[in-house]
């Protein structure tokens, strides 16, 4: 009850999810394992507030791709709300890879190739907000990554200083993106063939020279 009290006197969310970890601790110690769904048999009537207070206590604990699912830095945390749809839609304005100029000021300290981190931040943003595997994330941008590399690059993202800078980042991206039009379709791009934009046979022209062969 004196947990309960203090956590009802916290100016936000952040400060009473503080107090709550102090309980959310007792019950990990009763029941072995906490996670976002653990007040489901008994928390379905709870506030928008109490509800984002519990994110906020849980955030220390949760995976990066659940602090995204979550949005943990925000001044609500919520349990994801878009449906598969919406995610698809918003695939369709996501490149493959990720935005140069935004790679660059998400990359990690000490540095990550951008081939590998480019895709991983594009998959982020289908993350946020949604309950889409690391995996179909990664199929939505037409498998230029995959779980493993998104998991990895995450767990190397949440031991950055900005880690929740980022996030916060992602999330006003993703909610821009999910509002804004954009002039190209990314997921009808990814599925143009491309086989047949360059003959495969080599041309007498004398321009053209085959990569394929030495230069004499």
């Amino acid at each position: 009850m004196t947990i309960a009290l203090h956590v009802l006197e916290q100016p936000d969310t952040h400060q009473a999810g503080e107090r709550m970890r102090e309980l959310v601790e007792a019950m990990r110690d009763e029941l072995g394992q906490i996670s976002v769904t653990s007040i489901d048999s008994w928390g379905s009537g709870l506030s928008t507030v109490l509800n984002a207070v519990h994110l906020a206590a849980l955030a220390p604990s949760l995976r990066p791709s659940e602090m995204l699912r979550c949005r943990t830095p925000s001044t609500m945390p919520r349990r994801p709300a878009k449906t598969d749809r919406d995610i698809a839609r918003r695939a369709r304005k996501i490149p493959s890879m990720f935005w140069p100029s935004w790679t660059v000021r998400l990359t990690p300290d000490g540095g990550t190739y951008p081939r590998i981190l480019a895709p991983v931040m594009a998959a982020c943003l289908l993350i946020i907000d949604g309950r889409v595997s690391l995996e179909d994330a990664a199929r939505h941008l037409s498998g230029v990554t995959d779980g493993i590399d998104i998991s990895r690059i995450l767990q190397r993202l949440d031991d950055q200083d900005h880690w929740t800078d980022t996030i916060t980042a992602l999330a006003r991206l993703a909610d821009h993106l999910d509002t804004a039009g954009v002039p190209i379709d990314y997921q009808r791009r990814r599925r143009l063939d491309y086989s047949d934009l360059l003959p495969h046979d080599r041309p007498s022209a004398p321009h053209w020279h085959d990569p394929r062969q030495r230069a004499p």
